[in-house]
This record gives C-alpha cells, structure tokens and sequence, in this order.
C-alpha cells in the first residue's frame, strides 16, 4: 500500500523543500554580491553561515568574478542535488502520484547513491589521494539526491508514526 502525504506532511515537505531551493541562488549570488559591491557585509555574513557546513577551503571551491563561493565545489553540487529533487517530489506530491512508504530497497538506494561521495571524501580525508573539483562536482550531485530523498522518506515515516500513534491512543484515526 502507497503511503501518501496528508496535507500536514505536504506543506511540511514544502517548507523544507523552499529553504534547500533557495539555497542554491544564494550561493551563486554570494560572490556576485561580493564583485558588485552592493552588499559585500550580505556576502561575508553569508559566507560566515555556510562555515558551519562547509570547509570553504579555496582551493576546493569555484569562484565568480574573482569571488569565493561560500560553499565548496562538492557542497555546491549537494546542494543543487537537494535542490533538484525536492523541485521533483514537489511536483510528484501535487500530482498525488507519491509514494513516501521507506523500504529496504529504498535504503539500500539511499546507501548506494551516497556511496561514491563518501569514497571520494574518505581516501582523499586518509591521504591516500587527491580529488579534483570537477571530481567533486559530479559526485555530490548523488550525495544531494540521496539526502533530500531521505529527508522524503524520513517524514513518510514519521507521519506513518503519527497515524499509528493516534489509532492507539484514540482508536480510530480523528480527521486531521
């Protein structure tokens, strides 16, 4: 049986999907804020946010106009995996056709698509090589779709949680 988001969940999931989405212009624009000089305390202040998840070591990360993005090139690409796929179950959740039921399979898809990142990361991490950026870039777009959709699964389970929660407390599942 498909387990469909209630409305509850949907706009939940909406919210969620809205910070990640704007995320990725935020970075783009953050060097260009920064060339242009129309707002460079904008542009330290969000490079100050983006430390907290990211090294934004230079050598690791793209510049604009001369500009550091305040994310790395693998973060960079995460994000706009995050982006892309919730921009897909967003439109998937408004055409009903949704199925946020977590399964094995769907873990084990999670696992894989994380997989080459945190190859990647970890013999780079232990010195046992080095990555390049375009490196990078392409194997954080999968780190990114497998976060957002965990993120999808995560709150189907959790409303599943809810419902059944609710059945034995009350014994029958009120309206919402």
């Amino acid at each position: 049986m498909a387990l469909v988001f209630n409305e509850r969940s949907a706009r939940l999931f909406k919210i969620i999907a809205v910070v990640y989405i704007l995320i990725v212009p935020v970075v783009i624009l953050t060097p260009i804020l920064h060339a242009s000089h129309l707002c460079d305390s904008c542009a330290m202040f969000i490079h100050y946010v983006f430390k907290y998840s990211c090294h934004q070591s230079p050598f690791r990360s793209f510049f604009i106009l001369d500009y550091k993005m305040p994310v790395c090139a693998r973060c960079l690409s995460i994000h706009v995996g995050i982006a892309l796929t919730f921009i897909y179950l967003w439109k998937k959740i408004g055409e009903n056709r949704v199925d946020a039921k977590i399964t094995l399979k769907r873990i084990g898809l999670i696992l894989l698509l994380i997989a080459p990142t945190a190859i990647d990361g970890g013999t780079q991490y232990l010195g046992w090589r080095e990555s390049t950026n375009i490196i990078r870039l392409i194997l954080g777009f999968p780190a990114g779709v497998a976060y957002a959709l965990a993120v999808f699964f995560g709150l189907g389970l959790a409303e599943k949680i809810v419902e059944k929660t609710k059945k034995k407390v009350w014994g029958i599942i009120p309206p919402s």
